[in-house]
């Protein structure tokens, strides 16, 4: 499913900064300057990303979930983010990340 997201995510002309698939791999990317934006599967390999979501929150990153769930996913302190509802199409990641990249300011 990354990699059908990152083909996705590049033939809409964005760059794939990192791809993780554990929730420490992420947690050691919050302090490198590698990428503006992030789309957070709400599961990675069995744990939630909740902590790094507050992370980037904290930081003013902009970032975008994608969950099966949908809204309901979503714990209540975070639902003013974006949600995706997997599956999702081209169209729909466009949409989250044009609107994401607005609000970084890209």
């Amino acid at each position: 499913m990354a990699l059908l997201i990152e083909d996705m995510v590049s033939e809409l002309a964005y760059e794939v900064a990192a791809l993780v698939s554990r929730l420490e791999d992420a947690m050691r990317l919050l302090d490198s300057e590698s990428f503006d934006l992030a789309l957070l599967d709400v599961h990675l390999n069995g744990k939630r990303v909740f902590l790094f979501a507050s992370e980037l929150e904290a930081r003013d990153s902009p970032f975008v979930f994608a969950t099966a769930y949908g809204p309901r996913g979503i714990p209540e302190d975070f639902r003013g983010h974006l949600v995706l509802q997997k599956p999702f199409g081209p169209m729909e990641l466009k949409r989250a990340l044009m609107e994401l990249s607005g609000s970084a300011g890209n």
